[in-house]
């Protein structure tokens, strides 16, 4: 039941941080990011970019394989979390991370609502985020 109402408010928050809290890129960012393609990792791309990726995969599919930005960010979030939760001794961090549900939509969830909210920050921002509301 946590992790229905944890996956319902990371939606909503999502949608309402969609509303207002990111401006458009302009063209000429759009034309930068355009020409940097596979010079920058996703990783590292500031949560403005990330928005318009994951905004651009929207009209896709709704099966999140046929979504490559947000599938990507989601495995490559989880696997951080996990590995960070491996590193912690003892079982605590562990039955957190599975009483929480660590599934890579979870993640992806989190990393695009995040980075709604924060133009300017990363998505190792928002994994690093989720992982202390994991630990929590």
């Amino acid at each position: 039941m946590r992790r229905q109402i944890l996956v319902a408010s990371v939606f909503v928050l999502g949608l309402a941080s969609a509303v207002g809290a990111q401006t458009k890129p302009t063209q000429a960012e759009i034309d930068q990011w355009k020409r940097e393609t596979g010079t920058q990792i996703l990783e590292g791309s500031v949560c403005k970019k990330i928005t318009w990726l994951l905004e651009s995969e929207r009209n896709l599919s709704g099966d999140l394989t046929k979504q490559p930005i947000r599938y990507a960010l989601g495995w490559w979030g989880r696997g951080f979390i996990e590995g960070a939760v491996y590193m912690i001794p003892g079982d605590q961090a562990q039955k957190k991370a599975a009483e929480f549900g660590l599934s890579v939509e979870v993640v992806a969830a989190h990393i695009a609502a995040y980075c709604y909210d924060r133009e300017k920050e990363r998505p190792i921002d928002a994994v690093q985020d989720l992982l202390l509301q994991v630990l929590k």
